[in-house]
This record gives structure tokens, sequence and C-alpha cells, in this order.
């Protein structure tokens, strides 16, 4: 079950939906705290949190911490074209797990296309623009989970479903 969060109420029906998002995030698995959808920049939209799951952090800290999940997602792109797509990011602390993971506007991935085709082309052109994100996905786990497979199996393939509210 999930519980409102001190993040002010939704005032659109966009912002509905994502509120809808983030409960739905948290019926995928009982180890899942928390679920927050911010925008590029770390402010934060909608969040959900389980019933009866006590927060760790302040709502200001929390908001600090979304802003810092930004700017490291943000700067992570420097490798991407090395290291390939950031699919999401996980950081293991002794009282919880945080996750963050990106989700592209529909300019970021057409962009991400258009140089796809450039390399698969032959051309050497490379791109100083590194695309960024529309929108961060939050999350907190307790420390008994294997966030890696909760976020591989259940929730990118809710984000997935749902890419289309995203663009």
């Amino acid at each position: 079950m999930a519980t409102a969060s001190s993040v002010p109420p939704p005032t659109s029906d966009s912002d509905y939906y994502l509120e809808k998002i983030c409960k739905q995030i948290l019926a995928k698995d009982y180890f899942i705290k928390s679920a927050t959808i911010t925008d590029n920049v770390g402010h934060i939209i909608s969040s959900a949190h389980r019933t009866y799951s006590v927060d760790i952090m302040t709502a200001e800290e929390n908001s600090r911490a979304a802003a810092q999940a930004a700017l490291r997602a943000a700067t992570r792109n420097k490798f991407k074209p090395k290291l390939g797509e950031l699919l999401f990011s996980v950081s293991r602390y002794k009282n919880e797990v945080r996750a963050t993971i990106p989700i592209k506007g529909q300019r970021e991935e057409q962009q991400d296309l258009r140089h796809n085709n450039n390399n698969n082309n032959g051309s050497n052109s490379t791109t100083n623009n590194i695309s960024g994100n529309r929108f961060l996905v939050l999350l907190s786990f307790d420390t008994g989970i294997d966030a890696d497979y909760v976020i591989l199996k259940k929730i990118l393939p809710l984000l997935k479903d749902n890419k289309d509210y995203f663009l």
C-alpha cells in the first residue's frame, strides 16, 4: 500500500498519472520503500511510499538527494559512447538501498537513433552534445533485496509499458 508523501498534490492529469506509476512501482515488490519521479534536474514531481515505512531522511534531505542523483545521472552520460546506455544505478548503504533509473524524452531518443545510425554507416562523427534525461525514477529499498533483479525484471518492464506517458 502506498501513502501520501510531502510532495505537493498533483496539479495536472500527467502528475496524477506519474503518481499512479509510483504506486504501481511500489506494488511490484514489498521491499521497495519508496518511488519518486523527478525532472531532469531533480525537482520532485511525484512520490509514493510504502505504508508504515519510515523515511530515514527528511523531506529536505530527500529533495537534496534527488538533485544530486540528477547531477550524477547527467555526468554518467559522458561515458555513454564507450560503455553504452545507462540503464540504472544502484547504491547500497548500510541502512538502505537506493537506485536511479533515467528516462529519456522523445527528443533524446531521436538524437541517440541519429547518432547510432551515423556510427553504423561508418561515419566517424561523434557528438559532444550527450543527450540528457527527461525524468528520473528514484527508488529506495530495504537492505535485504536484490535490487538489480527487481529493477531488471519488474520495474524496467513497467516503465517500458508506460513509456508513452514520459514522452
